[in-house]
């Protein structure tokens, strides 16, 4: 989805779909937010994008939120992903929130170690910078999307996710397909 609107409006609806990253910390006001780092691989599933861009986008980036899902939580959600191609270039970034849910027995504390894993889903802001000569774009735009999260925690500070995308275009571009994320929080 592109939105023909002057910059100042697209910054404003950006700005706008990041605030969920503001206000979604820990409801436990004594306890310092957790931050860390992300890595991802993400698999488009639009023929378009894997014609221009490849088969698959990597990403790395900040990590926010406790790894250990001990109780349905919100969490903020953010993925910055590049690709280049030949002379054919895609930045995207996913801008939302999740909801998180432990599967299986509860975790006995918050501080438990081990594997925990659980589900989710999330929505968020799509945001693609797209300059790709080989097929005439070069464009800016915003889509929105939804995704399903299958995840599980190691000890307190690592976790792994696997994800499915369903987004709208931005930038003349599909975004939907699977994301895998390692993320270590300190």
């Amino acid at each position: 989805m592109h939105f023909p609107f002057p910059p100042r409006f697209s910054l404003q609806v950006a700005l706008l779909g990041a605030a969920p990253l503001f206000f979604c910390s820990s409801a436990h006001a004594q306890r310092v937010p957790r931050f860390g780092i992300d890595g991802s691989v993400f698999f488009p599933s639009s023929s378009k994008t894997k014609d221009v861009f490849g088969s698959r986008f990597t990403g790395i980036g900040p990590g926010f939120g406790e790894t250990q899902v001990s109780k349905r939580k919100l969490y903020p959600d953010l993925d910055f992903l590049r690709e280049k191609r030949g002379d054919d270039r895609a930045t995207v970034i996913f801008a939302g929130a999740k909801v998180l849910i432990p599967i299986g027995r509860p975790v006995i504390s918050e501080r438990t170690t081990g594997f925990a894993p659980y589900s989710g889903v999330g929505v968020n802001l799509t945001y693609a910078n797209i300059d790709a000569p080989s097929v005439g774009v070069q464009d800016k735009g915003f889509g929105i999307g939804v995704s399903a999260i299958l995840g599980a925690s190691f000890g307190g500070r690592f976790f792994t996710e696997g994800r499915y995308r369903l987004s709208t275009a931005a930038a003349d571009f599909n975004f939907s397909g699977t994301q895998l994320v390692i993320g270590a929080r300190f």
